[in-house]
């Protein structure tokens, strides 16, 4: 079993999904990938704790050590975020038979009118390898939709997120109707996107505002600790939480890999030069004018 724990990690580290992907060497197609492997591990019995205590955390720490001391780049990360991600999808329902993702419910959805995933589902990564159950509605979806979402599920937490200054007003719709609804105090709202600030989230009546992925889950966690019951604090005490703690190694990579892909866009679409005088600056992939210099 200890070979296959470690063919496990070794394949998370080489970014390959299944045995079609030739590795970073070219000469692995044919080889079990993550998929054949984590499978084959579970019908071994192995417990999903246990690989991804032995093969998914510290994969992911050498990844991430890899990518510091510069031998990967970015579309190294991306494809051992990739391979992360084919993991999970196997295991999630083992956590949840054995009652392992019980950190409670999450709706995410990107607002009506906004098709930018990129961001949010590095977030539905991250959090259901935490031990959250998500359900993700996607991208431009409207908020009767969400709202019902969230009556449906009776999830605990609700994800929002918009990449265009044009959407952001929706988040406040949603929020409306959930007080319509009379579902309001039921759920934490959180809010993310780039042209976003926490004076707008507390604006518009949002709990949180995120920078990024593991922003949301510190925030969470932090939650989580100061308060178990959920419904007995006020809300402007959670928009005020801070966690303190560092993130942990799979968190930092993953805000890496939004971060370095959305420059890298910046850069080929829009032949951005970094200069800080536009809006491209801080509205990630919506500007539509070219940098002034």
């Amino acid at each position: 079993m200890d070979k296959l724990l470690d063919d496990i990690k070794n394949n998370l580290i080489a970014g390959r999904v299944d045995r079609q992907d030739e590795g970073p060497d070219g000469t692995m197609e044919g080889q079990p990938g993550m998929r054949e492997l984590v499978q084959e591990a579970i019908e071994m019995g192995v417990p999903p704790s246990t690989i991804m205590a032995q093969c998914l955390n510290p994969g992911m720490e050498e990844v991430g050590r890899l990518y510091e001391n510069g031998e990967y780049l970015t579309p190294d990360m991306l494809a051992a975020a990739e391979s992360v991600n084919t993991a999970m999808t196997l295991l999630e329902p083992l956590l949840l038979e054995n009652n392992i993702t019980n950190n409670g419910k999450f709706v995410m959805a990107t607002v009506e009118g906004d098709l930018h995933d990129i961001g949010k589902n590095i977030v539905v990564t991250l959090l259901r390898g935490s031990g959250y159950d998500i359900q993700d509605l996607g991208t431009s979806v409207q908020a009767d939709q969400i709202v019902s979402a969230i009556k449906e599920s009776q999830a605990n937490f609700l994800g929002l997120s918009a990449l265009l200054t044009s959407t952001m007003g929706k988040m406040k719709e949603v929020i409306d109707k959930l007080k319509e609804e009379n579902l309001r105090e039921k759920v934490k709202v959180f809010t993310g996107g780039a042209p976003l600030t926490e004076e707008y989230a507390r604006k518009i009546g949002a709990d949180f505002f995120c920078e990024d992925a593991f922003d949301a889950l510190n925030k969470l966690n932090s939650l989580k600790k100061k308060n178990k019951n959920m419904g007995d604090s006020n809300r402007s005490d959670w928009l005020a939480t801070r966690q303190k703690n560092s993130p942990s190694p799979i968190e930092k990579m993953l805000s890496r890999i939004f971060l370095l892909f959305e420059d890298i866009i910046k850069v080929s679409l829009f032949h951005c030069q970094r200069c800080g005088e536009c809006i491209l600056s801080h509205t990630a992939f919506v500007c539509s004018q070219r940098c002034p210099e």
